[in-house]
């Protein structure tokens, strides 16, 4: 079974109202990277904020365009620390970008 690894972050916008959050899960050779990196004994809190890090300019742009913000808008992003990740569909992705997968889920009102 390949070795992948998902971890939820909160979105939110300059003015820190939270947009939703997105799970991401990264490519099994990263996956491998931050197991050597991060030995099982060290804390999962590590490897989130190790992905959370690695966000690149254009896959915040499309967080931020599949959750209606504006173009121009810098989204933060944070390491959920709630217990659970959430639940999504493996099979289908919002979108895939440098290997990555991701699901958005938009704040509920």
């Amino acid at each position: 079974m390949p070795s992948v690894y998902k971890t939820e972050l909160r979105v939110y916008l300059p003015s820190g109202e939270s947009r939703g959050s997105a799970v991401v899960r990264i490519p099994e050779e990263e996956s491998r990277e931050l197991n050597t990196k991060f030995p099982p004994q060290s804390r999962w809190a590590e490897k989130d904020q190790a992905i959370c890090n690695g966000i690149t300019k254009e896959e915040r742009e499309q967080i931020a365009k599949h959750l209606r913000v504006e173009p121009w808008t810098e989204i933060r992003l944070e390491v959920k620390t709630d217990a659970f990740l959430s639940a999504v569909d493996e099979e289908h992705p919002w979108f895939v970008m440098n290997g990555k997968a991701f699901w958005i889920l938009p704040q509920q009102s």
